[in-house]
């Protein structure tokens, strides 16, 4: 994965009264499939705007291979697909590879990406009375089918049932073969699973940028706690990352009438002494103490809770 798809250079897009992206700046591999993460607000619409051509930035620079660029050279399956309701699914398909590719071209590829996407059953029904999962297939097809060589996908399996999101991943999964994949997600267990690599946006900017691994090689040196207390909520958490700095409070959970609290400091002996102080002073007994490899989930809360960036692009 050497070459890139995609590089972003020193991004930066201004809305009247708002500035939606400052420097940002990131790569995707070409054959990878590219995580692309940020809390609402973040920026990541406006970026896959940007990447599509959909928007120009205020300042900076996308970079496209020559394969990702022209008509042809990005599909894009938004938040909300862009079907029209009052045609059959096979219609539709048509229509849409009609604007790109010659008819012999459309038909065979119609006939493939129906295929693909699992559309056979319902090919000759109209789209408005499908179910959401099969909607969804259908958005996937159409940013599928005149086979571009960048495929960004915003969302693609909220809402569906457990049997269509595992059909949905298996398809991201195929894509590698031909083509490189943004996926869009809030998903966090989803991006893990499926991607080779992750950007993560917070308040327009990148906080974290990279392989997959180095992402989580480079927070992996943040040692945890993990205490079991009787009683804990939001303000507790926001109590203790007042008082001390350098620990944050990752996550907690209820489980056996008890709380399990996830902290994260910088390792130090003395930081330690004072996080177990402040747990007693609290009377909340100390459970075990581990170092261990974060999730995405964990990078994703703490990278997104502090400023400065981390990874390699």
């Amino acid at each position: 994965m050497s070459e890139n798809a995609i590089a972003l250079t020193e991004i930066r897009m201004e809305f009247p009264g708002v500035v939606a992206l400052d420097r940002v700046s990131f790569c995707v591999s070409s054959g990878s499939i590219h995580g692309f993460l940020g809390p609402n607000g973040s920026g990541k619409t406006t970026s896959i705007n940007i990447i599509s051509g959909l928007l120009t930035p205020t300042a900076g620079e996308v970079i496209l291979a020559p394969a990702g660029q022209g008509a042809k050279g990005i599909g894009l399956l938004p938040e909300t697909p862009p079907l029209y309701p009052t045609m059959t699914v096979e219609q539709y398909l048509q229509f849409v590879a009609n604007l790109y590719l010659t008819r012999k071209e459309s038909t065979k590829a119609v006939e493939q990406t129906i295929d693909e996407c699992g559309l056979r059953d319902c090919r000759k029904r109209i789209i408005a009375p499908l179910s959401k999962g099969y909607k969804q297939r259908v958005g996937i097809a159409q940013a599928l089918i005149y086979s571009p060589a960048i495929v960004i996908l915003d969302e693609p399996t909220v809402g569906l049932d457990p049997h269509s999101i595992d059909q949905i991943r298996a398809l991201i999964l195929s894509l590698k073969d031909r083509c490189t994949v943004i996926l869009s997600s809030h998903n966090l267990n989803e991006v893990e699973r499926l991607c080779d690599q992750v950007t993560i946006l917070n308040q327009g900017s990148v906080v974290a940028s990279g392989e997959m691994q180095e992402i989580k090689q480079n927070f992996k040196t943040t040692h945890q706690v993990v205490a079991q207390v009787k009683q804990w909520n939001q303000e507790l958490s926001e109590e203790l990352n007042q008082t001390l700095p350098n620990c944050q409070v990752l996550e907690y959970q209820q489980s056996a009438g008890r709380y399990q609290v996830t902290v994260s400091f910088d390792g130090s002996e003395q930081e330690l002494s004072q996080l177990s102080l402040q747990l007693a002073n609290r009377g909340q007994a100390l459970f075990k103490i581990q170092e261990e490899e974060m999730s995405l989930e964990q990078i994703f809360k703490q990278a997104t809770t502090q400023s400065g960036s981390r990874g390699g692009n």
